[in-house]
């Protein structure tokens, strides 16, 4: 299981879209991973939920504002591995509305799915099915 393969398999995603919520206590809010076809991610994403730790990991958003693209990078806070995927498109608005209306040190949950990514339309990749929980989110313009 390396950060290769979990990189090789996320990559095939092409869009971002993000989620917030009305009740972080019902719902946590999310961000999914679009893919055209979402069972080219599944492999990498069990591996990412079997190789980082649930609360122990953050996202860092680097966003193009030219090319409205958007590259992450999925780091273990305990190991210091990272997970990079590049090149995912996003609608502005969406991700606006999403740091607006969600801290920045809230966990959230990591999705793969369908596209288009702003709808939720996820993929279940096992039985009984269990998220990544990210601990918190960081956005930085990319140079």
């Amino acid at each position: 299981m390396t950060i290769d393969n979990i990189e090789k398999s996320l990559q095939h995603a092409t869009q971002i879209g993000f989620h917030s919520t009305d009740n972080y206590e019902k719902e946590p809010p999310a961000i999914l991973l679009g893919f055209d076809n979402p069972q080219e991610g599944v492999s990498g994403y069990d591996q990412l939920i079997d190789k980082f730790q649930n609360n122990e990991t953050t996202l860092i958003i680097f966003k193009d504002r030219t090319s409205n693209t958007m590259d992450i990078s999925i780091v273990s806070k305990v190991t210091g591995d990272a997970i990079n995927i590049k090149q995912l498109k996003y609608l502005t608005e969406n991700l606006n509305n999403f740091i607006k209306k969600e801290p920045k040190d809230r966990r959230f949950i990591l999705l793969i799915g369908y596209n288009p990514a702003i709808d939720t339309h996820i993929v279940a990749t096992r039985e009984p099915f269990s998220p990544m929980v990210i601990d918190k989110y960081e956005v930085s313009d990319k140079h």
